[in-house]
């Protein structure tokens, strides 16, 4: 009875106690799920109109394309920057994919499997598709189908007998050709979209009546013009009330999206005098060993920022700043140590010769795994283009590079430096036109297919030692912007403080996604700190590249609009202007009651009177710049007849048509409806539409989670 008792006493407390250990345990299960609404809505990298597309499938299109542009530009890796420009460019494609998509399976517009046959390896392949390097013909430079049918055979090839390296790379080849065909099929669907958008708007009678009239008469005019800068602004008063009002009236020009507002100062990390002078001393000291060995190969692998030649080069390739002492010295003659912009070089010449300075081949690249089996291959196909085989058709069948062998093993005009080591000396220095010969990357069998005029070549060694920052440096500018940070931890210290120790302050709008803050490299760091700074307004300094960064955040910016207080000096310009209008106006209304001729009107106001030729309603400029208000009226007003006041964008105008040119062309609707339905469509903008499905189905960009 006691025991009950207790449990009476205390069953509130114990059923808390179970409860939340019921709900610990329920929520601690569905957030260790990874099927969970919060695990897979982490994985989200972007959401459109409520549908997700996970980080996983965002990255394989960012990969997809990356191949695309590696192609292109025949590189193997990306420059810097061009990253976050692939990103950009997959993340609005997949924007505009579910965008449109959503449209179109409404609307049940589609592309059928023939239309994307056509698109692909039909008589209209698409223009993305014959842009790509890989199907372009070697000769010519142009577009041949061959190629591209030879590549997507190649996809579908037996793979049974591929070592790894070529499964890797046709899995890469097969990747890039879905996203090819992906980016195909959603530029057709876009295509029919936007063409059906556009097809409801019609030019009709009225607007073909309309736009032939105001296009017929061509006014020569007299104007004057008396400008806004004649009124002082400090004359013209404007009210909170006015203000209110106009922020009222252009509210919607005014929308933002979430974004902060930062003021940086950037500390170069350069290296100091010091610096320089202990890589002089350096290489000086190298100098005597670098003058009498007869093998400084490992004196500059050792000591040098770029590697020991093992190519010779021509006049026309040759480093520009040795080039004068590299072909009038003589061999083993020696230049140096000189300071080129930040970068010691010493050089030596090790060679001289004669040979072309590029070799137009083609190969085939063998890579079985028993070299046995290599070589006796080689054998075979070299006998056989020997007897005048078809070395495309071998290269197409036996070449492990698919990139070449689709194009008959074509490889073009290439310099010694392009090709492995191995194959330099059979391909410039010696005479044979077919060879074969191991490299690292497999059995090359070659053809010289032609060879440059021989020209003067030499090889270089060359210590190169560009002068960096030394840790001293690092750390005393780094100290430098540390302390900056301490002593100055509040916005208005921070300014003040850069105008104190002359140091330049630099501000940046960001929002969440934004790459970098005024190009400066590795600066999302930057921009990450501005959105998660925990409370801090002032930075710690941060290292972003060749610079350190101290920032301040001085703003945090709502979506929505933009307050009255941010626009305020924009809407009082405006209403300054249009207040000064009014003044002029009204002393020119006065000046034309007792002045009826432009001279006269012009004397009166001490204005210059001048010219200008050929307005007409249809135009887009005058000869004086962006003024709509004389465009719209010369033509209309009697000749030799005075305007009233005009409200211009520079001022406020009068204008005297003095002859107006009539067009002779009898209106013919249909012609007319052409025209404009012409112009129209070169006038149309599919941005447009994609920014307005933007705002009515949603974007949710959540990128800055991962990048």
């Amino acid at each position: 009875m006691a025991t009950l008792e207790k449990i009476r006493k205390r069953g509130v407390l114990l059923l808390v106690f179970v409860g939340t250990a019921l709900l610990a345990f329920v929520v601690g299960d569905f957030l260790n799920s990874s099927n969970t609404f919060f695990g897979e809505s982490r994985t989200n990298i972007i959401e459109v109109g409520g549908e997700a597309v996970k980080i996983d499938d965002f990255q394989a299109d960012v990969e997809g394309l990356k191949q695309i542009y590696l192609m292109q530009m025949n590189q193997s890796q990306l420059a810097e920057g061009m990253e976050e420009q692939v990103r950009q460019s997959v993340f609005e494609s997949i924007v505009r994919e579910k965008l449109i998509t959503s449209q179109t399976e409404k609307l049940g517009i589609s592309v059928s499997s023939k239309e994307l046959f056509d698109l692909i390896g039909g008589e209209n392949t698409h223009p993305a598709i014959q842009s790509l390097p890989l199907f372009r013909d070697p000769e010519t430079g142009m577009f041949n189908k061959k190629y591209l049918l030879q590549f997507i055979n190649n996809l579908n090839m037996d793979t049974r007998n591929l070592v790894p390296q070529q499964m890797e790379e046709l899995n890469k080849y097969k990747s890039l050709w879905l996203y090819i065909e992906n980016f195909v099929k959603n530029s057709k669907l876009e295509e029919k979209y936007t063409n059906l958008l556009y097809s409801t708007f019609n030019v009709n009678s009225l607007d073909a009546k309309f736009a032939f009239e105001a296009a017929k008469n061509t006014a020569d005019v007299k104007y004057i013009v008396k400008p806004y800068s004649s009124i002082a602004d400090s004359t013209i008063f404007v009210s909170d009330k006015e203000l209110k009002a106009e922020y009222k009236l252009k509210k919607e020009r005014f929308k933002q999206d979430y974004s902060r507002d930062i003021k940086f100062i950037s500390f170069m990390i350069k290296p100091s005098a010091d610096d320089f002078a202990k890589i002089l001393d350096q290489i000086t000291r190298q100098k005597p060993e670098f003058v009498s060995l007869a093998d400084v190969s490992d004196l500059v692998n050792d000591n040098s920022d770029i590697a020991y030649p093992i190519f010779h080069v021509s006049e026309a390739n040759i480093d520009a700043d040795l080039k004068e002492f590299a072909f009038s010295a003589k061999k083993d003659s020696v230049q140096g140590p000189l300071l080129f912009g930040d970068t010691y070089k010493m050089a030596r010449i090790i060679d001289r010769d004669i040979a072309p300075d590029s070799v137009s081949i083609r190969h085939i690249l063998l890579m079985n795994a028993d070299d046995e089996k290599n070589k006796t291959l080689s054998d075979s196909i070299l006998t056989a283009l020997r007897g005048g085989a078809d070395f495309a058709a071998l290269a197409q069948k036996y070449s492990a590079n698919q990139n070449t062998a689709q194009k008959g093993g074509e490889v073009g005009w290439v310099r010694e430096e392009m090709l492995e080591k191995e194959m330099i000396a059979p391909a410039f220095y010696k005479t044979d036109k077919l060879f074969s010969v191991k490299t690292n990357n497999g059995l090359q069998i070659v053809e010289i297919q032609d060879r440059t005029k021989p020209v003067a070549k030499v090889k270089l060694a060359v210590i190169e030692r560009k002068v960096v920052a030394s840790n001293n440096t690092f750390s005393f500018i780094y100290n430098e912007a540390k302390n900056y940070v301490v002593h100055n931890n509040t916005v208005e210290k921070f300014e003040n403080g850069a105008q104190d120790k002359g140091y330049v302050v630099r501000s940046a709008n960001l929002t969440e996604n934004t790459p970098n803050i005024n190009g400066i490299s590795n600066s999302r760091q930057v921009v990450r700190w501005a959105f998660d700074n925990d409370g801090n307004v002032i930075s710690d300094v941060l290292t972003c590249g060749d610079e350190f960064i101290v920032a301040a955040l001085t703003k945090i910016n709502k979506k929505g609009y933009k307050p009255l207080d941010d626009v305020k000096d924009e809407l009082k310009t405006s209403l300054i202007r249009d207040k000064k209008a009014e003044i002029i106006s009204k002393q020119l209304t006065q000046e034309l009651q007792s002045n009826s001729s432009m001279e006269s009107l012009a004397r009166a106001l001490s204005l210059p009177v001048d010219t200008l030729a050929g307005v007409n309603f249809s135009g887009s400029r005058t000869a004086i710049g962006n003024e709509p208000v004389i465009l719209a009226t010369a033509s209309f007003i009697q000749v030799n007849e005075l305007s009233a006041p005009l409200q211009g964008n520079n001022g406020v105008y009068v204008i005297l048509p003095y002859n107006i040119n009539t067009s002779k062309a009898e209106y013919d609707e249909s012609m007319q409806r052409i025209l404009l339905n012409n112009q129209s469509r070169y006038s149309r903008n599919p941005q447009s539409v994609i920014d307005i499905l933007k705002e009515t189905e949603g974007v949710e960009d959540n990128r800055f989670r991962f990048y």
